[in-house]
């Protein structure tokens, strides 16, 4: 931490409350619900289908995913504070997942049709289709803006510390990529 000027009890509250808000070594500030559906339909040829029927199936599933701040990362070094004029610069590290689950528990056949003729999905074609759909919201992240908000929400969260410590001035930065 960069200090400008001495102020003894100031200081040594906000290392205190620094050392508090970043000890934890991961900050989850947002969870998201993604409710996704995954179908297919059989690629059989036409003739195949023809005498054999279709296979159709749509799942349902819950992915649950939490954004944050590793706070690992975080470096004391970039705390700038001055006294004189009660204010505190901090920059983070930049959001990142924390955790994106999709339990077997919120993974529901919803529907499923297969002709006279043919087999059901197998388990491991079954395993495989969740799993591209899984792959498919954690491909779409970045354009839900759970980083975003991950970084508005730490940002209000370390701004309603700091200023109950009574700065006036509080600037909350995020490093770059």
């Amino acid at each position: 931490m960069c200090f400008r000027k001495k102020n003894s009890r100031q200081l040594l509250l906000t290392r205190e409350r620094l050392r508090e808000l970043t000890s934890v070594s991961d900050l989850s500030t947002t969870e998201y619900t993604v409710e996704k559906i995954v179908k297919a339909v059989d690629t059989a040829s036409a003739f195949k289908r023809y005498l054999a029927g279709e296979r159709k199936v749509l799942y349902s599933c819950k992915i649950y995913i939490k954004a944050g701040i590793d706070m690992k990362k975080y470096d004391p070094d970039k705390t700038e504070i001055d006294l004189s004029t009660m204010s505190i610069s901090i920059t983070l590290p930049k959001a990142g997942i924390i955790s994106f689950d999709m339990p077997a528990e919120e993974q529901d056949m919803e529907y499923t049709k297969v002709g006279l003729m043919r087999r059901r999905f197998s388990a491991t074609e079954s395993n495989e289709l969740l799993v591209q759909g899984e792959k498919s919201v954690y491909e779409a992240i970045h354009e839900m803006g759970i980083l975003e908000d991950a970084e508005r929400n730490t940002r209000d969260f370390f701004s309603a510390a700091l200023y109950q410590l009574g700065y006036h001035i509080v600037n909350i930065k995020f490093e770059a990529i």
